[in-house]
């Protein structure tokens, strides 16, 4: 299975507060916010990964990263074989894209949602471009004829009615309509990654699964590689075939969906999977204690405080990602 990105070790941290000149002169010590801390993955081509965890675990600044819109602190990341740094950034944004959590802030509210849609493709590759002019003359169109004709088509794959929303602003649509837009806007310039921020989030059940079906049909039809930024379980295991936990900035277990939704080998990705309520099941068992601070980590393992599982060699050595068997996972249980 071939791989599209990865990284290695990456670290982000953030600084926590700023420091004036007279804080550098005295030596105040610098804080740092540790979005993610020594994360190591390889996303494979045409398939979806979903990432999962609470708020805080570092789910969405994984995405900024694969997307170049956060550098990493350190280590090192990589699309389609080549090292991501600031040479290569056009090319990697000309093939990867974003859909954020709340589209509406990525949407210009002045703009028509058939210019928002366009935008885009007046920014691709010069083998797109030659692809379309290429098209153009085939179909008897001019070059700007076939470009509003992908921004209608694509409006269409969506489940969008072109003619209903083509003149209209973002303000001027229901959540699930700006959230399609949003899609519609990342996927007309057919990126080889789509990087999908809690598409569905703020959305409510029938339009959670519409947008989900949408997503689904588009990626077997395009063979796109989706990264899907999610807290909810339920919608990881419809959508994906691996699943990234995240905890405190740390993956500490990976592995094929249906795997580790079965047989969750981390504790932490057990706890999650008993606080999933069903119709089966009234009983919820969230996990207890607060997700640590990521100014203050823990100790050795950082999910020591929480853990049913917790062995004294769990408060001083951090565990490493290892393989076993079909997963990988980040806990002593498993040394």
């Amino acid at each position: 299975m071939s791989e599209i990105c990865r990284l290695e070790n990456v670290e982000k941290y953030y600084l926590a507060q700023k420091r004036g000149f007279i804080d550098a002169l005295v030596g105040v010590p610098k804080i740092f916010v540790k979005a993610l801390d020594g994360v190591t993955i390889s996303i494979p081509r045409d398939k979806v990964v979903a990432i999962v965890g609470e708020s805080g675990s570092g789910k969405t600044t994984m995405g900024k990263v694969f997307t170049t819109l956060e550098v990493p602190t350190k280590g090192e990341a990589y699309f389609e074989g080549k090292k991501i740094q600031k040479q290569t950034y056009s090319d990697v944004r000309k093939n990867v894209d974003m859909v954020f959590q709340n589209p509406a802030t990525s949407l210009n509210p002045k703009m028509k949602v058939k210019s928002i849609v366009l935008e885009p493709l007046l920014n691709i590759s010069n083998d797109r471009k030659k692809e379309l002019l290429a098209e153009a003359k085939s179909r008897s169109m001019t070059y700007e004829a076939l470009l509003y004709k992908k921004v209608e088509e694509v409006i269409e794959q969506v489940g969008l009615s072109y003619k209903e929303v083509k003149d209209k602003q973002a303000r001027e649509l229901s959540g699930g309509q700006v959230q399609r837009v949003a899609v519609a806007k990342s996927l007309i310039k057919r990126p080889e990654l789509l990087i999908l921020d809690e598409p569905t989030s703020a959305l409510d059940e029938s339009v959670q699964a519409q947008v989900l079906n949408i997503l689904v049909d588009l990626q077997s039809q395009y063979k796109l590689t989706y990264v899907f930024i999610t807290h909810n379980i339920l919608v990881a295991k419809y959508i994906s075939d691996f699943i990234v936990v995240l905890y405190a900035g740390k993956v500490v277990e990976y592995g094929q969906t249906n795997d580790v939704l079965a047989k969750p080998l981390h504790p932490y990705t057990q706890l999650l999977l008993s606080s999933v309520p069903t119709t089966s099941v009234k009983d919820v068992k969230p996990p207890v204690g607060d997700v640590p601070s990521l100014i203050n980590l823990p100790s050795g393992c950082r999910f020591h405080p929480r853990c049913p599982f917790v062995m004294e060699k769990c408060k001083s050595e951090d565990p490493p990602l290892i393989n076993y068997g079909n997963y990988q996972v980040a806990c002593w249980l498993y040394e």
